[in-house]
């Protein structure tokens, strides 16, 4: 599985990809990663929180009515 397809099934799982622990779990920053499913239609959120350090980074979610439709016309 390449690393679009482990977000897009983390998200569509209705977990939270960030940028904190991207590097961690997915190998590298995934921010063109979520570009690229945007591109494709999926309706990905995002916000920012705050690190420990101060520092800000961003939160990709889908939401969770999207996730019941689509779970549903499975």
């Amino acid at each position: 599985m390449n690393q679009k397809q482990r977000i897009l099934t983390d998200l569509l799982k209705g977990l939270r990809v960030n940028m904190l622990k991207d590097l961690e779990r997915y190998g590298s920053s995934c921010r063109s990663r979520i570009s690229e499913l945007r591109a494709s239609g999926y309706p990905i959120k995002d916000y920012f929180e705050l690190s420990p350090n101060g520092s800000r980074y961003k939160v990709y979610f889908l939401d969770a009515e999207y996730l019941k439709e689509y779970h549903n016309a499975k």
